[in-house]
């Protein structure tokens, strides 16, 4: 299993993220955040959190080709959230 979702579903699991992620704050009732601040907080964390270990460095010399492939593709899909929002 080279993980849960495949790095060519990102762009539609990443275009609802913020929407929900805003309506669930203004249902539990709390302040609201501008969906520009919900944008920036979700990639800034996606960058922080995963662009830095998205690659498999320790296992490049054994990790499939396969995984390799979508790891960097998924390193490119957050730099390339990250370089949209210009963090």
């Amino acid at each position: 299993m080279l993980g849960r979702v495949r790095a060519a579903a990102l762009p539609d699991i990443d275009r609802v993220l913020t929407p929900g992620f805003s309506s669930g704050l203004h249902q539990a009732g709390f302040h609201p955040a501008s969906a520009r601040d919900v944008e920036r907080g979700y990639v800034a964390t996606l960058a922080l959190r995963s662009g830095f270990t998205s690659l498999p460095l320790r296992q490049l010399d054994t990790a499939s080709p396969e995984l390799i492939a979508q790891r960097c593709a998924l390193t490119q899909f957050i730099l390339d959230r990250a370089r949209q929002l210009r963090l």
